[in-house]
Parts: structure tokens; C-alpha cells; sequence
């Protein structure tokens, strides 16, 4: 989200679930003494310094002045945008553009062919009934989480799921990692279910909803609203609206290809140390979180050279796709044998793997054979671009054969893709 600080662009995290704006620390505010409380994306109680901002900030045509914040020594973002300045305005995501559109009043609006939802403010943050197999679930709209959905366990039982329910049980390191909190992650139980959902009009069919113990809030993620093309949050009416339902996403693919469709764990770089990061029910016992991978299929994942490690891959060139008469440049990458493409490979390709851990200096061997719960996958998915997308390991890993398809563009700015599936089961 671009925002003009004293005429100067700065970048912000968009952020629904966040009661305060947070500055980062380079923006030179001046502290008050005091100290404002929040709840984090993990659900904790956190304290950053007030600050008072005196330059001016733009956001669209809507301008603050001496406003109080939050301060915070940001590593990869100028802050985030949360509910006290959201609260004033009226935001339209239109994510075919890759817009966002800050109106100053309702008014200014349209809303021809979009459904409606009223939703409530806790505090300067939304909150908004949903149902999950016809069962009403309230919960908070936090587009500072890319997930889709997650709700916390003692919703379970109160939600009538059939017998064929596709339902897997995980033990997982924490997924909601907070910058405030960076390298204490819990491990914790949760339920992966497929089911469908509803808000307003808009059924949304075989969704992923993960259960998760412990959690503070339910919370609506962006992927979420991705599944429209444009969406409307309009905070002075207390109103949300929704456009029409697209394609379901790249994120929605490779959760059913990690997480129901699996090999039953899931493994992570950890300082050059390749460790067990979650485990299905039909592991436990077998292999634990935390345990220490030291080859998958055939590949040593230790005492390699510094490379093999690196969370990126090189340029390699540009292609050009055509849509009527526009060109998009499109970045891609070298196609790499190191770690990253070698999970990638083990988490969304293959059918069958082996690992070997090592655990109190004994190696022990493990076989993967990937569950297919759930047949009816997509034949079509959707994704925007970025550079990280180009990365062929990524993609051949997890579409197998894609074919991308230019849907909206600009000669500068491309739009989003879809991706045809014609492999995976």
C-alpha cells in the first residue's frame, strides 16, 4: 500500500487485524514516553513505543496530520496501515488491476452486481459472519494473514461435517509467526478440513479451513478475498462487497498438495539444517517435529556449499506472452537443484518419496507414500505476478504441466494468470 510521508512514497502493509499503524523506526517520529498494547498475529499481547508523526500522510486524497502511532524496527517494510486510520476510509481492491482505490466516502463507490454483507468494528477492526456448512461463524477480516481461514478448534464439534468429510490431522510448528515475536514459534494441533463456505450469496465450494488449537481469533485471510475479483471494504457504512467469484488460488493448490494430498509431513530450511516442521497422525510416533533430515530421495541435505541453501535462483531470461496486442515481460529463472526446488519437489510432486533421519546418531529410513483424499482438485487455478512465481522448480513442482494465460494486462504491469493443471491428481 503506497503512502506519501511528507511527499516522500513509503510502502506500508495493508492491514485489517491491526487496531494501531505501526511506523518503522526510520521515519524519525517522535516518542511520546508511552507505550501502545496489541495482539499480534499469533494471538500475544505485544507493547511498541507511541510515537507522534508530524509531517504530513497521504493516503489517496485522504491527508493526516500530527497523527500517534506505533513504532517498530521493521526489516522488510516502511510499517503497516491498521484500523485507526482504515476506520476513515472506504478501500477498494481490485485485485485483476492490482489496484487499490482509497475513497474518502461511500458515495463515491459503485457497486453494480456485488453482493453485500454488513460487518461490525471491534474496536477499528471488522469482524463478519460466515457459514461453514450452514453453521454462522464470526469472524475477524485480517488481511495482514495470507491464509484463507483459520478457526479455532472448539468450533469443531459445534459444526455438523458428514461422514465423508475430507479431514486431515496435523501437528505443526505455529503458522502464525509475528514479526514482534520472531523465532519462538509453538507447535500445536490442527485440523485440515475441506468443506464449503458461504458469505452473503457467494458459496464457495470445497475450501480449506484448518482448525487450530489455541487460537485467539478466527480470522478471514487475504487469499480469502482473492477468490474475488474486486472487493469493496467500506469501514463508514460498516460494509463489505464482493465482486464475482474467480478461479481458486496458487496458495489453495499447494495446501491440498502439502496438506491433504500429502506425504503425510512437511520439512523446512532451519540455518542450513533441513528439519521435520509438521507431521500427520498417520506419522506419530514415527517421526517427530524437530527431527533432522539428512537425505531426501537419494539427496544429501547436509555438509553441502552455501548455494544449495539459498532461498532464490538466478535470472535467466525474459519471455514475452501476447494478449490481443499487448506484450508482458515476464522474468524467468534457472531451473535449480538446490534445497528449495528439492522440497518443492517432495512436497507437491512427487507420489512416493524417501527420507532418512537422524535421531540420537542413528539414521532411520522412511518411506512417503502421498494420500489422495481429495479427487475433484481444479483443473484451473489463478495467480499474480511476481518474480517469485517464474521459479520453474516451484512451478513445475506444483502444477506438474502448467500452460499461463495472460488474463488482464498492461505493456508494463501484468495482470494475473491462470494455470492449467493437467497431471495432477
Amino acid at each position: 500500500m503506497k503512502v506519501k510521508v511528507s511527499q516522500k512514497d513509503q510502502y506500508f502493509v495493508f492491514d485489517t487485524g491491526a487496531t494501531f499503524s505501526i511506523f518503522n523506526t526510520l521515519m524519525n517520529g517522535q516518542q511520546t514516553g508511552n507505550k501502545i498494547l496489541f495482539n499480534d498475529i499469533s494471538g500475544k499481547n505485544q507493547y511498541v513505543n507511541e510515537i507522534l508523526i508530524r509531517d504530513t500522510i497521504s493516503i489517496g486524497d485522504v491527508k493526516i496530520l500530527n497523527g500517534v502511532f506505533g513504532e517498530y524496527d521493521f526489516s522488510n517494510t516502511d510499517g503497516l496501515i491498521g484500523g485507526d486510520i482504515l476506520k476513515n476510509l472506504v478501500l477498494e481492491l481490485d485485485f485483476i488491476n492490482r489496484k487499490m482505490i482509497i475513497h474518502g466516502k461511500s458515495s463515491d463507490i459503485s457497486t453494480l452486481n456485488m453482493s453485500v454483507t454488513e460487518f461490525k468494528l471491534k474496536g477499528s477492526v471488522p469482524f463478519v459472519n460466515i457459514l461453514i456448512n450452514n453453521t454462522p461463524v464470526e469472524f475477524m477480516l485480517d488481511t495482514g494473514f495470507n491464509g484463507f481461514a483459520d478457526i479455532n478448534m472448539r468450533h469443531i464439534s459445534s459444526i455438523p461435517f458428514g461422514e465423508n468429510t475430507v479431514k486431515e490431522n496435523w501437528q505443526e510448528t505455529s503458522r502464525l509467526v509475528s514479526p514482534f515475536d520472531a523465532g519462538n514459534s509453538s507447535v500445536k494441533n490442527l485440523s485440515k478440513v475441506i468443506t464449503d463456505i458461504q458469505i452473503a450469496d457467494r458459496v464457495l465450494k470445497n475450501e480449506v479451513i484448518i482448525f487450530e488449537e489455541n487460537l485467539g481469533t478466527d480470522k478471514l485471510g487475504l487469499d480469502f478475498l482473492k477468490r474475488f475479483d474486486r472487493v469493496i471494504i467500506d469501514y463508514l457504512e460498516k460494509r463489505i462487497y464482493f465482486g464475482k467469484t474467480v478461479y481458486k488460488s496458487r496458495y489453495y493448490h499447494s495446501e491440498i498438495r502439502s496438506g491433504i494430498n500429502s506425504n503425510g509431513i512437511k520439512l523446512s530450511n532451519r540455518a542450513q539444517t533441513t528439519v521435520v516442521s509438521a507431521v500427520s497422525e498417520k506419522f506419530n510416533n514415527k517421526i517427530s517435529i524437530g527431527d533432522t533430515v539428512v537425505q531426501i530421495n537419494g539427496n544429501e541435505t547436509v555438509n553441502r556449499n552455501n548455494s544449495f541453501y539459498e532461498d532464490h535462483v538466478k535470472k535467466d531470461s525474459i519471455v514475452i506472452y501476447r494478449h490481443g496486442l499487448a506484450k508482458d515481460t515476464i522474468v524467468k529463472y534457472k531451473k535449480s537443484a538446490g534445497l528449495k526446488c528439492l522440497l518443492a519437489d517432495f512436497h507437491y510432486m512427487r507420489d512416493s518419496s524417501e527420507i532418512v533421519i537422524l535421531r540420537n546418531g542413528e539414521k532411520h529410513r522412511h518411506n512417503m507414500i502421498r494420500s489422495d483424499y481429495l479427487f475433484n482438485l481444479p483443473d484451473t487455478i489463478q495467480d499474480y505476478y511476481f518474480e517469485g512465481l517464474m521459479d520453474q522448480c516451484i512451478l513445475k513442482t506444483l502444477y506438474k504441466s502448467w500452460t499461463p494465460v495472460v488474463i488482464s494486462s498492461k505493456k508494463s504491469t501484468p495482470g494475473y494468470f491462470l494455470y492449467t493443471i493437467s497431471e495432477s491428481k
